[in-house]
């Protein structure tokens, strides 16, 4: 599995953006590129970018309420009935 076909799919698979950082970081670290060190790559990535999408934890933080949408009626008959079937109104099927 480690040759340099198998390698070449697997970078034809990765997003134009994703290419050039893999390029940019093969370049920096002076390597060869290999099955291996597009694993490591791979979860150095994963890494990264779950931290830096990491929501902030903070006591400070307050999450924001959700409200949701009610219709006020003190008369329970002007409720609808919930039918599985909306286009015939029916229970039955």
């Amino acid at each position: 599995m480690n040759n340099n076909h198998m390698l070449a799919i697997i970078e034809t698979k990765l997003t134009l953006d994703d290419r050039k950082v893999y390029a940019r970081s093969l370049q920096q670290n002076e390597k060869e590129a290999s099955l291996e060190g597009l694993l490591s790559f791979f979860n150095d990535e994963l890494e990264t970018r779950t931290r830096a999408t990491a929501s902030i934890r903070s006591s400070t933080f307050h999450q924001s309420k959700v409200n949701l949408t009610q219709r006020q009626s003190t008369d329970s008959s002007q409720h609808q009935k919930w039918k599985k079937c909306w286009p015939c109104e029916y229970d039955d099927h």
